[in-house]
C-alpha cells in the first residue's frame, strides 16, 4: 500500500511542473497541503502536511516545495475544465489535479492524494523515552509502521517482511532478511554507541546515513534514519514493535 503512495508523493515531489493561466480561471492561487491521502479504502494518516507544500502564484507559476526531501520545484499552471494542469519546465511532462470541493486531488492507480488550503492537524505519534542503558533495546523487533513522506501508514506483511526484523543485543544491531522458505540470516550488522538514551549509527555505505533509535512510551521504536546526498537529503522514520507483541501495538 505505502509503495504506491510514496510513488505518487515522489513523483509530486521531484518533478517541476506546469502552464500559464487564462485569465478567466477559477481562483487557485494560494497555498495547499497534503490533508488526506487513500490507497484503496484504506486511509493513510497525515503527520506532516509541510512535507509536501504546492503553491499556486496568481502570475501563473508555481513553487513545489518537498520539505520532506529538502527539495523545491517550480513551473507554470493553467486550469482545463476541472483539471489543474503542472507542467515540467525542464521536460514538458505534465501532471493534473481534479479541482473538487475537497481540494485538488491527485489520482495514481488506486492511491489517491488530496491537498487543501488549510494544514491537516497532524497526527501525534507517541513520544520517545530515554532508556536508561543499551540493555533496554535487546530483543527482536518486528517492523509495524513508517512514515515517508510525512505519511504514517501500518505495513502490510509484504512491507514488513522486506524491511526486515532488528535483533538487537547491548548496542550490536542485526537486521535479519528471510528467505522464500522463511528462513532468517543476518543482512548486515551495525554498532552502535548509546547516547542521550538512544541508540545511534552512521552507515557511509552508499550515502552519509544517520540513524537513531530511542523507544517510545507505547513500548516500541523508532528508527530515525537521516540519509544524506549530494543535493538534498531525506528523513526516514519505521515504527518497530517488540516481535511477542506485534499483534497488539495499535495505529497511532
Amino acid at each position: 500500500m505505502m509503495k504506491k503512495i510514496l510513488s505518487l508523493l515522489l513523483m509530486l515531489s521531484l518533478c517541476a511542473l506546469a502552464v500559464p493561466a487564462a485569465a478567466e480561471t477559477a481562483d487557485l492561487t494560494g497555498t495547499w497541503y497534503i490533508s488526506t491521502a487513500h490507497e484503496g479504502e484504506t486511509e493513510v494518516q497525515v503527520v506532516d502536511s509541510d512535507a509536501i507544500v504546492l503553491t499556486v502564484n496568481e502570475d501563473g507559476t508555481f513553487v513545489l516545495a518537498a520539505n520532506a526531501v529538502g527539495a523545491e520545484a517550480t513551473g507554470t499552471w493553467a486550469l482545463d475544465g476541472d483539471q489543474l494542469v503542472l507542467t515540467n519546465t525542464d521536460d514538458g511532462q505534465t501532471t493534473e489535479f481534479t479541482v473538487t470541493d475537497d481540494g485538488l486531488t491527485f489520482q495514481m492507480n488506486t492511491s489517491t492524494l488530496v491537498m487543501s488550503r488549510t494544514p491537516q492537524e497532524p497526527v501525534a505519534l507517541p513520544a520517545a523515552v530515554p532508556a536508561d542503558d543499551a540493555a533496554a533495546f535487546n530483543g527482536t523487533w518486528v517492523p509495524h509502521a513508517q512514515v515517508v513522506m510525512g505519511l504514517y501508514s501500518v505495513l502490510s506483511e509484504e512491507e514488513a517482511a522486506a524491511s526486515g526484523a532488528l535483533q538487537i543485543e547491548d548496542g550490536t544491531i542485526n537486521l535479519l532478511g528471510y528467505t522464500e522458505e522463511g528462513t532468517p540470516y543476518v543482512g548486515a550488522t551495525y554498532e552502535t554507541a548509546f547516547a542521550d538514551g538512544a541508540l545511534t549509527y552512521t552507515d557511509d555505505t552508499f550515502f552519509s546515513t544517520v540513524t537513531t533509535i530511542p523507544l517510545r512510551e507505547d513500548g516500541t521504536l523508532f528508527y530515525h534514519s537521516v540519509i544524506s546526498m549530494e543535493e538534498a537529503s531525506m528523513e526516514t522514520l519505521l515504527i518497530y514493535a517488540p516481535a511477542e507483541a506485534a499483534e497488539e501495538v495499535p495505529a497511532a
